[in-house]
C-alpha cells in the first residue's frame, strides 16, 4: 500500500518553486505524472522530470542520487536519471529536490524487452559492479542476503500459497537454496531496487535506468534478480548471466531475489488491487518456476 503523503505537493507550489529557483525553465509546461512510494514527479517541458519527496523517509534516499548519480552516469553503458539541476527547500517544501532528465517511453514493466536486451544489461551490471564503493551510502534493507528478508516474506508466501498456483513446490525449493547460500560478496555497487518499473524501455530497447534512491554497496545477487522480472526466454537469460560471468551462487541468491520482488508484486496486486502489479507478479514467478 501507497506509504501516507506528508507534506502539499501540487502544480501551484512547483511553479513557484521554478519561479523562485529556475526561472529559466519556469515558462515550460508542467504536467503530473502521479505518485511513487517515495516522490511525487511532475514532466516539465520536453526533457525534463520535476522529482520531490513526498515523506521524510524518501528525503535521504533523492540526497543520495543526487550526490551520486553525476559522478557514476559516465561510467556507464545504459543512460541512468542524474539530476540536471538540484532544488532546494523554501516555506512549503522543506527538503531537497530534483529536476532529472525525461526519458522517452514507458516503464519495464508495461511492454516486454527484445530478448538481445538481456545481454546489454548484463554488461551494465557488470560494469555498475565494477565501481568503486568507498564512502557510498548504505542501505540495510538492501544490502543484506535475501535469507534476511523471509519474516519480511512470509505473509505474503502464505497467501500467495492458499490463494494462487504461483508458489509451486519449486519456487519454494529455490528460496530455501537462496536463503542457505552465505553472503560472501558483499561490497559491490549496486543499485538496489532494479525491478521492470524502474527501468523505462521504448520500442523494447532499454532507454535508461531510474530511481536509484536504495543504491548501496551490497550483493550483486540482488540486481541480478532482474532478468527473471524481465526476460521469460530462459535462453536469453542464461546469456546474460554468462555474459555477466556470474557464479552458481550469485544465480542462486539472484532467483530468491526474484521470489521476493515477484511475491511482493503479486501479493500487492492481488490485495489492492492493481493490475499491473499482479501481471508482473505473475510474470516473475512464472519465469522462476521455469528454471530447471
Amino acid at each position: 500500500m501507497l506509504p501516507k503523503q506528508e507534506i502539499t505537493i501540487n502544480e501551484t507550489i512547483v511553479n513557484q518553486l521554478l519561479i523562485e529557483q529556475f526561472p529559466q525553465l519556469a515558462n515550460l509546461p508542467i504536467l503530473f505524472l502521479g505518485s511513487g512510494w517515495d516522490n511525487v514527479n511532475y514532466r516539465l517541458g520536453t526533457e525534463y522530470i520535476i522529482r520531490i519527496p513526498r515523506r521524510k523517509v524518501a528525503v535521504k534516499l533523492l540526497e543520495n542520487e543526487i550526490e551520486w548519480l553525476p559522478k557514476i552516469k559516465n561510467q556507464l553503458p545504459i543512460p541512468i536519471s542524474a539530476a540536471v539541476f538540484v532544488g532546494k527547500p523554501n516555506g512549503q517544501i522543506p527538503w531537497n529536490w530534483a529536476i532529472t532528465p525525461w526519458f522517452d517511453g514507458t516503464t519495464a514493466a508495461l511492454k516486454n524487452l527484445e530478448a538481445k536486451e538481456a545481454i546489454r544489461l548484463a554488461n551494465f551490471l557488470k560494469k555498475l559492479h565494477q565501481l568503486p564503493t568507498k564512502n557510498m551510502p548504505h542501505n540495510a534493507f538492501r544490502a543484506v542476503p535475501v535469507g534476511k528478508k523471509i519474516a519480511e516474506m512470509q505473509d505474503r508466501l502464505d497467501y500467495l500459497k492458499t490463494n494462487t498456483n504461483y508458489l509451486t513446490s519449486k519456487v519454494q525449493s529455490l528460496l530455501e537454496t537462496a536463503m542457505n547460500e552465505k553472503n560472501v560478496e558483499t561490497d559491490s555497487f549496486i543499485h538496489g531496487d532494479l525491478h521492470p518499473f524502474n527501468i523505462i524501455q521504448q520500442d523494447g530497447k532499454i532507454r535508461a535506468i531510474a530511481d536509484w534512491g536504495d543504491m548501496t554497496n551490497g550483493n550483486p545477487a540482488t540486481d541480478l534478480a532482474v532478468f527473471w522480472m524481465l526476460f521469460n526466454d530462459k535462453s536469453a537469460r542464461d546469456a546474460a548471466l554468462q555474459t555477466y560471468q556470474a557464479t552458481q551462487r550469485q544465480i542462486n541468491m539472484a532467483i530468491g531475489w526474484a521470489i521476493f520482488y515477484g511475491s511482493f508484486f503479486l501479493y500487492e496486486g492481488m490485495t489492492q488491487p492493481n493490475e499491473s502489479f499482479e501481471k508482473l507478479g505473475k510474470f516473475v514467478l512464472g519465469n522462476v518456476n521455469g528454471e530447471k
